[in-house]
């Protein structure tokens, strides 16, 4: 998968690579979501905040990034 000029590696060389790595990264979240629960201790620390915030930026960069230049 190439990267284009964006730096974001969720956004693929064409509209179908950016949804499916858009599509991984929330499938992730999804997981991490099912067995945060059943973790006596849920409460994530401050790098971890920090990653997530990155997560959730470059999922909502990708999908601004094909909504607004490649459509």
């Amino acid at each position: 998968m190439s990267l284009p000029t964006t730096y974001n590696p969720i956004i693929g060389a064409s509209t179908s690579e950016t949804l499916y790595g858009v599509r991984c990264a929330l499938f992730t979240l999804q997981e991490f979501a099912q067995y945060a629960p059943k973790k006596d201790d849920t409460d994530l620390g401050e790098a971890s905040s920090i990653g997530l915030h990155y997560l959730l930026q470059c999922i909502n960069e990708a999908m601004r990034y094909e909504t607004e230049k490649r459509i």
